[in-house]
């Protein structure tokens, strides 16, 4: 596999922030030789932002790609904390647990529907973030063998960019904000510059944030508006919804 430049290009979204600019998908892989490479890999989570974003899945046909799907889910309360937390962090918008938009994207079964109606089941592998993390290799493992390809040794199976080790200027929160003036003038520095920027922000002005936790009973409201997607995810992808706080009893053998 050829990873893309950059992690998350967003080449197919309408609405993200896009932090590499190419006139083809193919440029995001410079480095991608065919007689090497099977795959070209690229981690975009803005593809799954319904109702931000839509037709991602009918822009990525028009192209004509045929991918390959990995999506990741997770205990969606869990998801929702972490994400208020990490757009805290990250710029200046006033997020809450109210909010619904951290709900919608949680809405797992949804979010995929449309990549299952353009591009097949096959195309797709779910996998809980949970069993990622417990045993870094042997879903690796089981994900290689889908693809068709060799095994590979994991050689850092560490777990990178999580909320609570971000760290961020008061800068960085304003560049981010929701200005294409501003995201244009960023984007006209050069690399080097960008990065000695913001490390010099991050010393001299950062941003000191309280991690935000979800109540109890919002995390009860929360589960009941996600509970009938829950129960879609569990029936169409044989999914374990127990260890998050549903009822295992929408988990049905889908064979």
């Amino acid at each position: 596999m050829c990873p893309s430049v950059i992690k998350e290009p967003e080449y197919f979204s309408k609405h993200q922030m896009h932090p590499r600019h190419v006139r083809r998908y193919e440029d995001l892989w410079p480095d991608f030789d065919s007689a090497v490479h099977r795959y070209a890999l690229e981690g975009s989570t803005g593809y799954t932002k319904w109702p931000v974003e839509n037709g991602v899945a009918e822009r990525m046909r028009a192209y004509g790609i045929r991918p390959r799907l990995i999506y990741l889910v997770r205990d969606p309360v869990e998801r929702i904390e972490s994400h208020v937390n990490y757009i805290r962090i990250t710029s200046r918008r006033r997020i809450t647990f109210e909010d619904s938009y951290p709900i919608d994207v949680s809405r797992y079964a949804t979010q995929i529907a449309p990549f299952v109606e353009v591009f097949g089941r096959e195309a797709i592998r779910v996998l809980d973030f949970a069993h990622l993390r417990a045993d870094p290799y042997q879903v690796c493992d089981d994900l290689h063998a889908w693809l068709g390809l060799e095994p590979h040794t994991i050689a850092d199976p560490r777990v990178f960019n999580e909320t609570e080790s971000l760290k961020r200027s008061h800068l960085d929160r304003v560049l981010v904000a929701d200005s294409v003036t501003i995201r244009r003038t960023r984007r006209v520095l050069p690399p080097v510059a960008r990065r000695l920027t913001k490390k010099v922000a991050t010393r001299l002005v950062p941003y000191r944030h309280k991690r935000m936790r979800i109540s109890s009973e919002r995390a009860r409201q929360v589960r009941e508006l996600l509970r009938e997607d829950v129960d879609r995810l569990a029936a169409e992808w044989g999914m374990d919804v127990s260890p998050w706080g549903f009822d295992n009893a929408t988990h049905r053998d889908t064979d």
